[in-house]
């Protein structure tokens, strides 16, 4: 195996038509983010299907036989397989990454930064959905209010 950076440059998308990589959707999309632990763990169990040496800035880490990313619609057509009463696609563990990074009290300009938003309405009004845990918090930061000392 090889050394795996805890931080990660996206700094590209890759077009499953033209069969290439291609720039990121905007400047903010272009980002360095620090992968926490458990990531770098998957990362590193992942069979490599190229050798160490090999490894340029344009690789992608989860790869098919051709050493190209895993087209997106052969990833979605799978998740739509599992039953659930969700509608499984790749972009729910964006908006699961997202809810849990707002439950965990995260500064808003962070989650944005982290996910490459450059206007705060997009992650407040698609993504920072208030979860259950969200609430019960409220209560519980509301009742350790003393309002009567």
């Amino acid at each position: 195996m090889f050394d795996i950076s805890p931080v990660l440059h996206i700094n590209g998308t890759w077009d499953s038509v033209s069969n290439s990589k291609t720039t990121t959707k905007n400047i903010y999309s272009d980002r360095k983010i620090t992968l926490p632990k458990r990531c770098l763990q998957i990362i590193e169990e992942y069979p490599l299907k190229y050798p160490k040496d090999k490894i340029s800035k344009d690789n992608y880490i989860f790869i098919y036989k051709n050493n190209k990313p895993y087209n997106i619609s052969v990833v979605n057509s799978r998740l739509k397989k599992i039953n659930s009463s969700k509608n499984l696609s790749t972009h729910i563990f964006r908006h699961t990454h997202i809810a849990l990074l707002t439950e965990l009290g995260i500064p808003l300009k962070s989650i944005m930064e982290r996910v490459g938003h450059n206007n705060p309405q997009t992650t407040l009004s698609i993504y920072s959905h208030v979860t259950e845990e969200m609430s019960k918090n409220i209560i519980e930061k509301l009742n350790e209010i003393d309002l009567l000392n």
